[in-house]
């Protein structure tokens, strides 16, 4: 092991590691089709990215959003990456 795959804490990260199964997604806004409005930033979806050079592959990625944060379409870029799932409450 080396200290390039340890976290500022110390601890391995999970992708040199064994890889991930499942992330939950933050975001401030979800379509039905998995896409995600972020930060803008495009922290996860270049996490995610990288991911996918794992042997073990991307990970499961389920969002846990309130129904008032999906939307009918939500605008998105080429490396955005979808979210698998999304869990809402529906009324």
């Amino acid at each position: 092991m080396t200290s390039k795959q340890l976290t500022a804490l110390g601890v391995l990260h999970g992708i040199t590691w064994r890889g991930l199964d499942l992330i939950l997604m933050p975001g401030l806004g979800f379509d039905k089709h998995g896409n995600r409005l972020g930060r803008g930033k495009g922290y996860y979806d270049t996490y995610l990215g990288r991911c996918m050079n794992h042997p073990k592959g991307k990970p499961y990625t389920i969002a846990v959003a309130f129904k008032e944060q999906i939307c009918d379409a939500i605008p998105v870029a080429d490396n955005d990456i979808q979210v698998d799932e999304i869990l809402y409450e529906f009324k």
